[in-house]
């Protein structure tokens, strides 16, 4: 019998961000490991039909802040008729002591509370259930030292690091010639941000910015969210309708990173960004916000920036250099020494489910 693994998104299954991550880790686990997933919300189609290509299962809950009681008695059930050996629980708050709670009362031995940010929404909420979050959690994870701090406190956690693939993202010169084409027909740099809309990714800062640059150069945002309609009014006011382009969600964010000389994420706070990882892989230039934590650099390309406008608009007139090829390369070879490929983490953590599987409450 498979170890089974019970995968709680508390922010709902997209295809960006925590659910992409925890997918592609589903899919690199061989037949000993069966993972299934939990959503308040119910995912896009073709989230399910991945999730069902693997064997997986998606079970839609509804909302834990607006009624909880429901939730946690959903929750409860999913476990305990599912017999999962280990609940795994991806957010950012205290307000996990709801899925560790309803976890613990389903049987699930084996809790782990993975920390994704160093910010909440629901601070009140968040203060109010420490106490029990700090006895549910039998495993602390996080994708990174801040984001283990900010939730974890003095308490000891286990960084879970976040997988690339790097062969998926490894400069590709075809690649980069049909972007170009598409994009940049007159040699104009490129200049990519890859987040979705959304206050914490300071999308109108970067506008700002990008509208006081000098040279020829496009702005790429691949993305979506509730703040898209908000930023496409901005890009209009700011007269970048031209230069500014709201590519939407994109399945193709591994090509455009080829065409595209700069990544630019000027977060106010983050996790870990995995974008980062994929970016260096492709040998870009990478601009960062100092909220940023600098254990992402792992080879050196990204440069971090205070959150002024001047300084953002300098960087993003430089011209990036022509050896990407030769970038690339290096930053591959620095990011698998580092641990950083998906294969590498994803049998990290299958090893550790396959190890924990018979740990019961004591």
């Amino acid at each position: 019998m498979p170890v089974k693994v019970l995968c709680v998104i508390t922010g709902s299954m997209g295809y960006e961000g925590i659910t992409a991550i925890s997918m592609k880790y589903a899919a690199h686990y061989d037949e000993r490991v069966q993972v299934d997933f939990v959503s308040p919300k119910a995912p896009p189609e073709g989230i399910r039909l991945q999730a069902e290509k693997m064997g997986g299962k998606i079970f839609v809950t509804g909302s834990r802040v607006k009624r909880p009681v429901r939730y946690i008695r959903r929750l409860k059930k999913i476990v305990r008729e599912g017999g999962y050996d280990a609940v795994h629980v991806n957010g950012s708050s205290c307000l996990m002591a709801l899925d560790l709670w309803a976890a613990k009362a389903g049987g699930a031995g084996v809790r782990i509370a993975h920390s994704h940010n160093t910010y909440c929404r629901h601070r009140a909420l968040h203060a109010l259930l420490r106490p029990a979050f700090d006895r549910l959690y039998t495993h602390a994870w996080a994708c990174g030292e801040e984001a283990g701090k900010w939730l974890f406190r003095e308490r000891p956690f286990r960084i879970a690091r976040i997988g690339v693939e790097t062969e998926r993202f490894a400069f590709d010169e075809a690649a980069r010639r049909q972007v170009r084409e598409q994009f940049a027909p007159g040699g104009e740099t490129l200049i990519l941000c890859a987040a979705n809309f959304l206050a914490a990714k300071n999308h109108g800062f970067l506008l700002e910015a990008f509208a006081g640059r000098t040279g020829k150069s496009r702005l790429m945002l691949a993305g979506d969210g509730p703040l898209r309609g908000e930023i496409e009014e901005k890009i209009r006011a700011l007269g970048l309708e031209k230069d500014a382009l709201p590519l939407g969600r994109r399945d193709d964010v591994a090509r455009l990173m080829q065409g595209c000389d700069i990544l630019a994420l000027p977060s106010l706070h983050e996790g870990f960004p995995n974008v980062l990882m994929e970016a260096q892989c492709a040998g870009m230039e990478i601009l960062a916000s100092e909220n940023v934590t600098r254990r992402a650099d792992v080879t050196g390309l990204i440069r971090f920036l205070p959150l002024e406008k001047a300084a953002w608009a300098a960087a993003l007139s430089e011209k990036a250099p022509e050896n990407r090829g030769e970038q690339s390369a290096r930053a591959v070879k620095r990011i698998v020494q580092a641990g950083y490929d998906m294969e590498t983490c994803a049998r990290e953590m299958e090893e550790f489910y396959l190890e924990t599987a018979g740990e019961k409450e004591t």
